[in-house]
């Protein structure tokens, strides 16, 4: 047999010790060796390295002011050394030992894939039946990758430059990078990651807002100047219908019940990508009009490979 190419495996947490050991103990079982872990410790309390110990072949990063999942991940990127980088979230779980395997398959059978997308599943591999990078049974290109699970090819990430927003739509904003520099992502439904959520706390009034505030972001730092006013008018009225129809937590069987226009909820994330323009002028590069068109094509409809 070849010897096999280093994957590195960058994974991201802040204060869910629990979730991480699991995942980190899902690990030695996956059929793809040689690999090395980078644990980014997102500012955790108690620190990442006086819980883990014990646990072999992880290096740990500390943060001692936490930024997210894009800045942490983006050290993990930096310290790996690896051909091919495999984020997950720390409350994911590897449960099909031959995952990596065939995911460095695909990157090795299509050169220009910069990133393999992950099915969402729950604990005994069925998938989540909804909120899926794409509908598609059979491996497709798709418009992104979700953070929870994904293998990114670092020849591709280092050459767009990282993750450039904290926490939700960060991956979104990335894969439109890399569709615009000539690489793509390729979702494969049959490669699933048991994604164990971790609803304790979580206000989704406050992250559909954060989403709406960096999908405005994006739309500033990606897209060509005349449309950028009709997409972020689009963003809002989403948000606005999305809150009417009581559909904030994609994963809830039925809708809220206490729906209702969130008006102060546009007004907030306007204000803080209002706040970011700095930031903005800085790093905005806008990609092609045709990228952003086959990119909104693949989100109505992925292609098959």
């Amino acid at each position: 047999m070849a010897e096999r190419t280093l994957l590195s495996i960058v994974v991201p947490t802040r204060n869910r010790p629990e979730s991480l050991r699991r995942l980190l103990e899902s690990l030695p079982r996956q059929d793809y060796q040689p690999y090395e872990v980078i644990v980014v410790d997102d500012a955790s309390d108690p620190a990442v390295v006086d819980i883990i110990s014990g646990i072999n072949k992880v290096k740990v990063i500390r943060r001692e002011v936490s930024g997210g999942p894009g800045p942490a991940r983006n050290d993990g990127i930096a310290a790996s050394h690896g051909a091919f980088v495999a984020g997950f979230d720390d409350d994911s779980e590897i449960t099909d030992p031959g995952l990596l395997v065939r995911a460095v398959e695909i990157l090795e059978r299509y050169p220009r894939c910069g990133a393999v997308a992950f099915t969402q599943a729950d604990a005994h591999g069925r998938a989540w039946p909804n909120d899926q990078v794409t509908g598609s049974t059979v491996p497709c290109y798709a418009p992104h990758f979700f953070g929870f699970g994904y293998v990114l090819r670092a020849e591709a990430i280092r050459q767009v430059g990282g993750f450039a927003l904290g926490y939700y739509h960060e991956e979104i904003e990335l894969s439109l990078r890399l569709w615009d520099a000539g690489w793509s992502v390729i979702h494969d439904p049959g490669l699933a990651v048991a994604h164990h959520h971790e609803w304790h706390g979580r206000d989704w009034k406050a992250i559909n807002r954060r989403v709406l505030c960096n999908t405005i972001l994006t739309a500033l730092l990606r897209y060509p100047a005349w449309l950028v006013p009709a997409a972020v008018m689009q963003y809002a009225r989403n948000h606005i219908r999305r809150n009417r129809a009581g559909r904030l937590n994609p994963y809830a069987v039925a809708p809220d019940l206490d729906a209702r226009a969130d008006w102060a909820g546009v007004a907030w994330a306007m204000g803080g990508a209002a706040r970011r323009l700095p930031y903005v002028l800085r790093n905005r590069r806008p990609v092609r009009f045709k990228t952003l068109k086959r990119w909104r094509r693949l989100r109505e409809q992925p292609t098959p490979l």
